[in-house]
């Protein structure tokens, strides 16, 4: 037990989360997808590309799946350092980390709604939520179908070496 504080980090959820956060912070969708370029933006793009990750790592190989819920657990605690060092006060962060977390669930659930089946469901989202325009929308829904269909190209001993890779957003434009 006491030996568990020893323990180095495994460096692979961090590595696919830095693999995340450059994706989502590709300039085309701030300036070809009608994303803000806010905090809520930022977060936006972050949340889905964590989403589709995790999405891709349901899998029945445990060690994948196990994978998942570690960048998951990197995804939260950079969003809790985040919001501390923007000197939000401790008694605050825990309210911003539940309310974040509830836009994320519902996000990942529509996004497998969507997905699986009911198209337009985050478009409409991202219409109410996120971007001003409709067609804006629409082509983030169509990047994030695109973005799944390349996800799930990535085999298990890829991901394991911490290996994810993404569409270029231009190329659904």
């Amino acid at each position: 037990m006491v030996f568990a504080l020893f323990k180095k980090p495994d460096p692979i959820p961090p590595a696919i989360y830095d693999q995340i956060v450059e994706q989502a912070r590709s300039v085309l969708f701030f300036t070809h997808f009608g994303v803000p370029d806010t905090l809520n933006g930022r977060y936006e793009m972050v949340a889905l590309h964590v989403a589709l990750v995790c999405r891709r790592m349901r899998s029945d190989n445990e060690s994948v799946a196990a994978l998942s819920q570690d960048v998951f657990d990197t995804f939260i605690t950079e969003m809790d350092r985040t919001y501390r060092e923007m000197g939000i006060g401790d008694t605050t962060v825990p309210k911003k980390m539940k309310t974040l977390g509830e836009i994320f669930y519902g996000r990942a659930k529509t996004l497998d709604e969507c997905i699986d089946g009911e198209a337009g469901l985050l478009a409409g989202v991202y219409e109410r939520n996120v971007v001003e325009r409709p067609e804006d929308a629409a082509k983030l829904e169509a990047y994030a179908i695109a973005a799944d269909k390349h996800l799930k190209t990535i085999d298990d001993v890829a991901i394991l070496n911490g290996e994810v890779s993404f569409p270029k957003p231009g190329d659904v434009l």
